[in-house]
C-alpha cells in the first residue's frame, strides 16, 4: 500500500510542479500538502468500507509514505528509531538492527528486492549532507556514520552485498 501511495503522491507532485517556478521551500510545503491528502484520501476509503483507522496508524502510514519518496523509504524507519544502535542490511529481507542496550533483532524487509535495496541505498537522505568524511555514497558495500543532522540518521548503517 505504501508503495501505490508514494506514487500516487509522486503523481500529484510531478502534475504540482508543471509549468511552475519554485523554490524547495515551496516544494516542500506543497510535498507535505499532498502526502497528507493522500493518505487522509487513503484513510477516509478503508473508513467507509468499514475498517476505521487509528489516528496513529494513519501517521505511521504518512511517515512511511513520505520516506518512500523523500528518504530511504522502509529503512528510514529504522535509522530514525532512537533504540535503535546500528543497522545491518544482508539483503532486502534480511535486516539485523542492534539495540541500545544490547538487544538484537530481526527487522521486516526494507525492499521487495535487492535491486529496489540498491535503489533506496542509492538516495540521498533530505536534508543537509553530512560534514565532509563522514559518509561514503551509499551504494553497496557502505557504511555511514553521521552525525544527528536533519535526515539523516542517529544509529549506523551497513550494506553489503549479497553473494549467490
Amino acid at each position: 500500500m505504501v508503495r501505490e501511495l508514494r506514487r500516487e503522491l509522486s503523481e500529484r507532485l510531478t502534475l504540482w510542479q508543471r509549468g511552475r517556478e519554485f523554490d524547495a521551500d515551496e516544494e516542500d510545503v506543497e510535498r507535505a500538502r499532498l502526502a497528507v491528502a493522500v493518505v487522509a484520501g487513503y484513510a477516509d476509503s478503508v473508513r467507509r468500507a468499514g475498517t476505521p483507522m487509528a489516528a496513529g496508524e494513519e501517521r505511521v502510514l504518512l511517515d512511511q509514505v513520505t520516506a518512500e519518496l523523500v528518504g530511504l523509504g522502509r529503512l528510514q524507519t529504522l535509522l530514525v528509531d532512537d533504540t535503535i544502535e546500528e543497522v545491518h542490511i544482508l539483503g532486502c529481507d534480511q535486516v539485523r538492527i542492534s539495540r541500545h542496550g544490547g538487544g538484537v533483532d530481526w527487522a521486516e524487509p526494507i525492499a521487495d528486492s535487492d535491486e529496489e535495496l540498491v535503489e533506496i541505498l542509492q538516495r540521498r537522505p533530505a536534508g543537509p549532507a553530512p560534514p565532509s568524511g563522514h559518509c561514503r555514497p551509499p551504494s553497496p558495500p557502505s557504511t555511514c556514520n553521521c552525525p544527528t543532522a536533519a535526515g539523516w540518521p542517529r544509529c549506523s548503517w551497513s550494506a553489503t552485498a549479497r553473494t549467490r
